[in-house]
């Protein structure tokens, strides 16, 4: 879901493993993304990211709801998931 193609800008790097996202996708969907995406933080303008203290895992079940047909949370992840959103800013 998160390799490179024609439609990817930048590079999320987590846990040290590479994430392809697209950065005005992101920012639809999170206001943690279109503020780090804009003109205003240096990310804006870089091709790869790092984020920090989080664990690729749950922060792939995070960018999982983001896209049609997503990871519904379960007993054992819907607590880290809620923890996500708030912090990474999750609209809808």
């Amino acid at each position: 879901m998160f390799t490179a193609s024609e439609k990817t800008d930048v590079i999320l790097v987590v846990e040290g493993k590479k994430l392809n996202v697209n950065k005005s996708f992101l920012s639809i969907h999170s206001d943690f993304f279109s503020d780090l995406f804009s003109a205003n933080f240096k990310e804006g303008q870089m091709k790869e990211i790092e984020i920090k203290k989080v664990s690729y895992e749950d922060f792939g079940l995070l960018l999982a709801t983001f896209y049609p047909n997503p990871q519904f949370p379960n007993d054992q992840t819907v607590e880290k998931l809620l923890e996500m959103a708030r912090r990474f800013q999750r609209q809808d």
